[in-house]
């Protein structure tokens, strides 16, 4: 199984690739300056079943047309934050 993955340069860019390598399976890393028809030929080319992606790269490259299984790549700002404000 291929994984699309798309996601700025960063430790969760890295995170990402990995647990698809711990998982046993391969993935197409897809650099966020790609233009979005770009993206989707590169998408359907590899037959990629999964998209991980940051939620600004896949409403902005990926929801007009991606219908396979998407999960998002969260920030861990983002999330730490989150953290904080729920406790």
């Amino acid at each position: 199984m291929l994984v699309a993955i798309c996601a700025p340069r960063s430790i969760e860019l890295l995170a990402a690739m990995l647990a698809v390598l711990a998982c046993g399976l391969a993935y197409v890393p897809i650099d966020v300056s790609t233009p979005a028809d770009r993206c989707a030929a590169i998408v359907n080319d590899s037959g990629a079943e999964v998209l991980l992606a940051t939620k600004e790269e896949y409403l902005s490259k990926f929801s007009s047309w991606y219908k396979g299984q998407f999960v998002e790549i969260e920030s861990y700002a983002d999330a730490t934050t989150t953290a904080i404000a729920v406790a």
